[in-house]
């Protein structure tokens, strides 16, 4: 049990440093093509935006725009 409870801190922490290492070298922005309002997806099991929500990747030393991504 104990190596159980070790192994999910582990693994939290190791997200944790991944997503600042990310947003660190990079910004995320809404897309022009994100709805101001997004509508929810009533089909979806969690809760989502019909379409999804449209995000940019900008790269933050360069500031020119890397990706444009649906989530």
């Amino acid at each position: 049990m104990m190596l159980f409870v070790t192994g999910m801190r582990f693994g939290l922490m190791q997200t944790k440093v991944g997503l600042i290492s990310f947003l660190s070298n990079y910004e995320v922005r809404a897309s022009e093509r994100t709805p101001v309002r997004p509508v929810l997806d009533s089909r979806s099991v969690l809760m989502s935006a019909k379409g999804g929500m449209w995000l940019t990747i900008v790269n933050r030393k360069t500031q020119v725009t890397e990706s444009s991504t649906n989530v």
